[in-house]
């Protein structure tokens, strides 16, 4: 089978000092499997800096692959995202962030495992901490959010519970991101006027991707290091990246509710929970953040652990009054998901994606429903 090709995708803003590592990297790339076509678009999403100078002279003559810079006025990463994956010439779309160093063989790994898995609609692999200074003794406890760490115990289908890998590193097959924009897909974050806007397209894609039966594939071969700089490992950043992720989780359970009417509850106590209705979630978060709130507080400030469960206990906070004052855009998403036409019906999606226990990672998941043409 001929392995697809590649077209790298660096969303950057003011990336002057970040983008020569990330570049240089990319540069040293061994795509030599199948003689792999592969590019490298950087979208430019409207620097103040020397960010487009940077990265014309950066890239060496002699690279393996040619190297495009292109511009997206609309600040956010979603935007310039979009912009690259519009641009790109082939059908394996991987997002490499411009503090992102990717191994010598990622291009690769990236053709591999998704020439192995047809079903799958999106990849990624483990994120490993490249700190700028010494990191401090609490980021063990919640490197997690920013988006470092092994994504599961070992490579193979996280479609379901997990149903996402982080933006960092992700590659989405274009067929199966096309199919989703002919049926109608454009994102709650693009979607109705007027609609709240939060973090979080990458989760978003992959949960729609699955919506419309698509595979998410986990590989630990994908190796990338994310270089965190000094300024982002303060207590201060922690906590509004916190803030951030924990907004975008209230309302992206949207998503969530109709992957688990389909794939059935994570836990079966889960069943009796009342869900659907804004009152019945602002409920249930708010007896989230109280108990995060009692927990954390049991535990020492100065211990790592005791900061991490502060910082998470500050962030179901802000998640509670986000969607206590976020009626409309609960509603909205609602709404919008019940009516999306890309959605694979609860008739007519495959069973058997279920939980580990009705479907070990090792096994071969079947094929998806043919992208639309």
């Amino acid at each position: 089978m001929t392995s697809p090709g590649v077209s790298i995708l660096i969303a950057t803003y003011n990336g002057a000092k970040r983008l020569p590592e990330t570049l240089a990297h990319l540069a040293r790339q061994t795509a030599t499997q199948d003689h792999i076509p592969w590019e490298v678009i950087v979208v430019d999403n409207n620097s103040t800096d020397d960010t487009a100078q940077v990265v014309n002279a950066l890239w060496p003559s002699d690279a393996p692959a040619p190297l495009r810079l292109i511009h997206e006025p609309i600040s956010g990463t979603g935007h310039a995202r979009r912009r690259g994956m519009s641009a790109a010439t082939y059908e394996l779309l991987s997002f490499v962030d411009d503090d992102n160093w990717v191994a010598p063989d990622w291009v690769d790994m990236v053709a591999t495992v998704m020439t192995e898995h047809p079903e799958a609609g999106v990849c990624g692999g483990p994120n490993e901490a490249v700190c700028e200074v010494t990191p401090p003794p609490w980021f063990a406890e919640i490197q997690n959010g920013y988006a470092v760490g092994p994504q599961a115990d070992q490579s193979g289908d996280v479609t379901w519970p997990r149903a996402f890998v982080w933006g960092a590193g992700m590659t989405v097959r274009r067929s199966a991101w096309d199919a989703l924009q002919q049926k109608g897909f454009s994102g709650f974050r693009h979607g109705p006027q007027g609609a709240r806007r939060f973090s979080g397209e990458d989760v978003e894609l992959c949960y729609a991707l699955v919506l419309a039966g698509w595979r998410i594939w986990y590989d630990q071969r994908l190796q990338l290091r994310h270089f965190i700089p000094a300024n982002r490992l303060t207590p201060e950043y922690v906590r509004k990246l916190y803030r951030a992720n924990s907004i975008s989780s209230i309302f992206l359970q949207q998503y969530r509710r109709r992957m688990e009417r389909q794939f059935g509850p994570i836990a079966p106590q889960r069943q009796q929970r009342p869900r659907g209705r804004w009152v019945d979630d602002i409920w249930h978060y708010g007896r989230r953040w109280v108990r995060s709130y009692m927990r954390a507080y049991r535990l020492p400030a100065s211990s790592p652990q005791g900061f991490a469960e502060r910082v998470k206990a500050d962030a179901h906070l802000h998640a509670w009054l986000a969607l206590l004052s976020g009626r409309a855009t609960f509603q909205a998403m609602q709404r919008a998901l019940d009516a999306a036409t890309w959605r694979v019906s609860s008739e007519g999606h495959r069973a058997d994606i279920g939980t580990p226990e009705r479907q070990p990672a090792s096994a071969k998941p079947p094929q998806p429903r043919a992208p639309v043409k």
